[in-house]
Order: C-alpha cells, then sequence, then structure tokens
C-alpha cells in the first residue's frame, strides 16, 4: 500500500514537472514612462445633440452617416469619444457613448460604449404658488402675495427683501395659515 502511495506521488510529481516544461514563461513586460499622457493630448471628448427622431442603434448602423465629420474643423480621429444625447417626447430621450474606431474620409466606424434611457425630466415648479394665491405688482410695495379667496396680502418685497419670486414662494410655504391649510 505504501508502495502505491509512494507511486502515486511520483506520477503526480511527474505530470507536474510535464506541465512546468510546457507551460511558457510570463516574458516580464514593463510600461515606459513615455507611454503615460493626459487623454487630451491624444483624443478628443465630444457632444452631439443628435436628431430627434435618431435612434440609438442608428449610431453604429452606417459610418457614411458620419462622413459630415470626417473632414474640416470637427474632424474625428481614432479612440475620439462622443457623447451623443438624443430623442424626443414621443421616442423617450436617450444619452450614449461612443468611440471612433476607425475613420477615413467619408466615413467614421463607430462601437458603442453605453447607452441609458433617460427618465422623464422634473418639472420647474420653481416659479409656481400654492394654489389659492397669487403674485400682484405693487408700485410702492413691489412683488406681493395675494391669498385669492378674501384678497389678503400674506406678504410683500419692500416688508420681507425678497430679491426673487423664489425667495417670495419659499416665504410663504413657510407661512402658518399655508401650512396648516388655511
Amino acid at each position: 500500500m505504501a508502495d502505491a502511495r509512494t507511486q502515486a506521488k511520483d506520477s503526480t510529481a511527474a505530470a507536474g514537472a510535464k506541465l512546468q516544461a510546457i507551460k511558457p514563461r510570463n516574458k516580464q513586460v514593463e510600461f515606459r514612462a513615455d507611454q503615460m499622457m493626459l487623454a487630451e493630448e491624444k483624443r478628443t471628448q465630444r457632444v452631439l445633440y443628435a436628431p430627434a427622431d435618431m435612434t440609438v442603434e442608428q449610431l453604429t448602423d452606417d459610418p457614411a452617416r458620419w462622413a459630415i465629420f470626417t473632414s474640416g474643423p470637427y474632424r474625428l480621429n481614432r479612440f475620439d469619444r462622443i457623447e451623443v444625447i438624443g430623442g424626443n417626447e414621443v421616442a423617450g430621450r436617450w444619452w450614449a457613448e461612443v468611440l471612433v474606431t476607425s475613420t477615413v474620409i467619408g466615413a467614421a466606424q463607430m462601437h458603442l460604449l453605453q447607452a441609458i434611457k433617460l427618465p422623464e425630466p422634473l418639472e420647474d415648479t420653481s416659479d409656481r404658488l400654492p394654489a389659492g394665491y397669487r403674485f400682484d405688482e405693487d408700485p410702492v410695495k413691489g412683488l406681493c402675495i395675494i391669498r385669492i379667496r378674501d384678497g389678503t396680502e400674506m406678504g410683500n418685497q419692500r416688508d420681507h427683501g425678497w430679491r426673487r419670486r423664489e425667495d417670495a414662494i419659499r416665504f410663504l410655504l413657510d407661512h402658518a395659515s399655508v401650512r396648516q391649510g388655511g
């Protein structure tokens, strides 16, 4: 039994030695300092607003689509990156990043790096008063906030020092009668 174990160990060691002899040694490859540079020195990062009806798939389907950018001041070069913003309200908005893999006069090959569908933009309500209030301009007091139901002036620019409508809205939202629903 001991001989079988010794024999098994010897055959395993011999197989390992054969693998070492077959397996090529990794040659030590080192970087040189002159191989590192700023990306801006070698490539350009650009932004392109695509036509509203263009799809992400169309960015890479036809190299001739990019012909306008293969000469002149907007000439694309290999490894340039382009952020593309496209879409519309109906089809949805999207953002994509493409890499220029090759260019010749009249065509540029693109590779899609990433693409995302953008969420609907937030509605800007910064200049809106809550329901039941309105702005009024007074020649002496400046901007005033009026409660529509009874015509009560809730505050004015002269007394409260508002510089912008947003300041007036913030004042109103902090007012006790608005917080309590009155």
